[in-house]
């Protein structure tokens, strides 16, 4: 569901030069929209598992998160910001027609996505590296409290997300094709690709069963680094992957999708 409406973004200072060689989407949690505007509250990340570990950190008294609220971004030094420009909206269209197709499957809300004013930077020369002109563009995602009920929510919602960038998926419009494809992705590839083929199956069962996985468990209890008995758990390793491996260190929600997936005989 795509809107029109052009949002004002807020920055945080110094992110440009801090990530503007990532070529890649980018994501940023965002407060809610208030007079045409929404302001940045994390930082920009394009690791799923580093956007839902920075998230992690940042709750715990910093971000409340209560719904799926996201700016994404693209940045390039292109001359011709034509072509990046046309990328990214295919890109951040196709990802979105992929995430509600999910959601209508489950009868979630479907995620919108608003246009937002793109920017122009200067990044100065330094170490060697001359000075660059760098375009952002930039759209805002609002979605489902769902998507942010746990880091391996928003690991699965990047990764529904972040599919639009590739070829196979961009001209996906229902779910018969899109698990098609999905089908067709194999386990021993690396990056995205590889977590679709490992965690795809499960991906009915995490949706369907949403109440009965976080069953009494509140965000914030999903984001407390006392409810997982690994150190680092919640920041760089808690994500889709690690869920439908059976290795999540929430022992709750560890334990009722073990169950869910041992009834559905998925394991």
């Amino acid at each position: 569901m795509v809107s029109k409406k052009v949002l004002k973004i807020g920055v945080l200072k110094g992110d440009y030069q801090s990530h503007y060689s990532h070529t890649g989407l980018m994501f940023a949690y965002c407060s809610k929209i208030t007079d045409n505007r929404v302001e940045q509250l994390s930082g920009f990340c394009g690791c799923r598992e580093d956007l839902a570990g920075c998230l992690f950190h940042d709750t715990r008294g910093k971000i409340h998160i209560n719904r799926s609220r996201y700016i994404v971004r693209h940045i390039t030094s292109d001359t011709n910001t034509t072509v990046s420009e046309k990328w990214f909206n295919r890109a951040t269209e196709a990802g979105l027609g992929i995430v509600n197709i999910m959601e209508a499957r489950h009868g979630w809300p479907l995620t919108k996505m608003l246009d937002a004013e793109s920017s122009v930077f200067e990044l100065k020369a330094s170490c060697g590296s001359s000075a660059k002109r760098l375009t952002t563009f930039r759209k805002v995602l609002l979605g489902s409290n769902k998507w942010v009920r746990s880091p391996h929510m928003i690991s699965l919602y990047i990764l529904l997300l972040r599919l639009g960038t590739r070829n196979k998926f961009s001209s996906i419009k229902n779910y018969k094709k899109f698990a098609k494809v999905c089908g067709k992705c194999g386990s021993g590839q690396i990056g995205d690709m590889g977590h679709v083929a490992r965690t795809f199956k499960f991906w009915d069962l995490i949706m369907a069963n949403f109440d009965k996985v976080f069953a009494g468990l509140r965000t914030r209890d999903n984001f407390t680094k006392a409810r997982y008995y690994s150190d680092y758990a919640g920041y760089y390793d808690e994500g889709v992957s690690k869920l439908c491996n059976f290795q999540c260190s929430h022992k709750a929600i560890n334990s009722r999708f073990v169950a869910l997936a041992n009834k559905a005989n998925l394991v």
